[in-house]
């Protein structure tokens, strides 16, 4: 078979989720419920960390260098920073600490797409 530790890690995940009957209340009242919830949580543990570990698989995207755009002002490499939280706004950072520059993610992509 051809597929990935992804998806053979979601496909456990799922079907240890199909007998969740809505809340987790309802789903660790009966016996066979809770038992799916433990290997269900022991299933996801795993996956979070083997990914995490072996980062096949990011769960969080990290500050890293742009190397196609330039600063604006001194031409130094750019370092993009994403949002700290959900809807939060990217931030593209000069590398040269004297410049500081920084851009917006609208702003990047304008200087990206002219490259």
């Amino acid at each position: 078979m051809n597929l990935t530790g992804v998806y053979l890690a979601l496909d456990e995940c799922r079907r240890h989720l199909r007998s969740n009957p809505g809340t987790a209340d309802q789903w660790v009242h009966a016996e066979a419920g809770a038992a799916d919830a433990v290997h269900f949580a022991a299933a996801a543990d795993r996956a979070y960390r083997s990914y995490r570990s072996y980062r096949s698989h990011e769960v969080e995207e990290r500050p890293h260098r742009i190397r196609r755009v330039r600063c604006p002002e001194c031409q130094q490499q750019m370092i993009w920073h994403p949002p700290a939280w959900y809807e939060g706004h990217v931030a593209v950072k000069c590398s040269n600490d004297e410049c500081r520059h920084v851009l917006n993610q609208d702003e990047y992509e304008e200087l990206e797409q002219a490259s």
